[in-house]
């Protein structure tokens, strides 16, 4: 909620203490604001269509610094000058530091030295792949976790075939966008199934195995098609228009959870029956419901709420109703799948710094950590249970990278180059 919409993070002082400058996310933008530290006056310090984050205040509090990904996926640090009695935003962005297409790179956590010359940063990167823990009838750990693919690049989204002998995944590699694949569940025989020029996402597996459905953003927004895994013919499922994201079709095929904003300032949980139902709002919430997930028999959504500072798993019917909470306590928990016999939800849980594959069961009684990472430049996001049972295929992705320092000249007070070198 508030102004602007989105997630708001990353904030910042200004030297005088008169204003904070902070990032603003939802999943197609992050843009960097500044606002009066009594919540007024919201200035919008960014330009463009990129994905910007982590701002800091130059030295003379005249100023923001802030990193962007392009559309085009280069990186490069702005500035932008400020009215140091307004807040209003002086001339366009400048190039502080330019860093070309970086894949899956970050530039994080900057820091500005007192005498506004140099810049430190943190230059991270990113790797992710598909891992498995099996799992016994309890749903308990049944041996340790291993790798499935093992990739450069990201590879997300697992959804596991009805017979359990493949997983199709969402793969986004530097240099190409994102799309479908299938491998095997040894992480063999890795087939490209989407080949569009938009990003594609969300895999999921008709019955019977021979229909793959998914989200894609090609008619520029997202919508859901399904894909014939013998003829190759692809088919529009589902299009509401734009504000329409995270897509999961019911077991039967017959209806489409998602979330939206429409209607409200923050996202909600929608249904639409299939094909070209009318979507119909299923929660109601004012911080945050999103990101839904089916039961096997298609009665019950799980999704996420946020509350304060934590997001917990909640479950509400599928025809609406009144949401129940079933985690508790301080932390993160995304659900993103049930156990095939109903009974448990699948989430990436962050504990005391720490993400790690957890359920929770149906009531909210028992919860259970069933992978035991304990590295904190780790994470784990999408856990998708086989519906043989017998195990979680989930993302892990880790970060590494260093300390880097960029020597800034003084700023031109508009758009360019301002000749820093990392």
């Amino acid at each position: 909620m508030g102004q602007p919409s989105g997630g708001h993070g990353a904030a910042s002082w200004s030297p005088d203490g008169k204003r904070i400058a902070f990032a603003s996310y939802n999943r197609t933008t992050a843009e960097i604001w500044s606002i009066d530290v009594d919540g007024t006056n919201p200035v919008k310090v960014s330009e463009g269509n990129g994905q910007c984050y982590d701002p800091v205040w130059g030295a003379d509090g005249g100023s923001v610094l802030f990193p962007c990904w392009s559309e085009s996926w280069s990186v490069g640090v702005y500035r932008r000058k400020l009215s140091t009695a307004s807040g209003k935003a002086l001339g366009a962005p400048e190039e502080v530091a330019t860093f070309g297409v970086a894949g899956l790179g970050w530039v994080k956590q900057l820091a500005v030295s007192r005498d506004g010359t140099k810049l430190a940063y943190a230059g991270l990167t990113m790797v992710s792949n598909i891992w498995k823990v099996p799992l016994d009838a309890r749903g308990e750990a049944a041996g340790p976790e291993s790798t499935v693919t093992r990739e450069t690049g990201r590879n997300s989204r697992p959804a596991v075939s009805g017979d359990g002998k493949r997983i199709a995944i969402s793969r986004w590699r530097p240099g190409a966008n994102q799309d479908i694949w299938i491998v095997g569940a040894d992480g063999g025989n890795a087939v490209q199934r989407t080949t569009d020029s938009a990003d594609d996402d969300y895999p999921y597996w008709f019955r019977g195995d021979k229909r793959l459905g998914f989200m894609s953003v090609r008619r520029g927004h997202r919508a859901y098609f399904s894909l014939d895994l013998v003829t190759g013919r692809e088919e529009v499922v589902a299009d509401f228009g734009a504000g329409h994201d995270a897509m999961r079709i019911s077991p039967d095929g017959t209806k489409v959870a998602f979330h939206s904003n429409k209607g409200g300032t923050t996202l909600n949980v929608w249904v639409a029956d299939l094909p070209a139902g009318t979507p119909r709002q299923i929660t109601s919430d004012r911080e945050l419901a999103g990101f839904p997930c089916w039961s096997p028999d298609g009665t019950t959504l799980a999704f996420e709420a946020k509350r304060d500072e934590d997001v917990h798993v909640f479950t509400v019917p599928a025809a609406g109703g009144v949401p129940l909470q079933l985690t508790r306590g301080s932390g993160q928990s995304w659900p993103y799948s049930f156990s095939p016999d109903g009974t448990k939800i699948a989430f990436a849980g962050l504990r005391e710094g720490v993400w790690n594959v957890g359920w929770v069961s149906r009531d909210g009684k028992t919860e259970r950590a069933v992978t035991v990472n304990r590295r904190l430049n780790n994470y784990v996001r999408y856990p998708a249970w086989s519906p043989t049972g017998d195990a979680l295929y989930y993302e892990l992705a880790e970060t590494t990278g260093n300390i880097w320092l960029v020597e800034m000249a003084p700023s031109k007070g508009g758009r360019g180059k301002a000749g820093g070198k990392p």
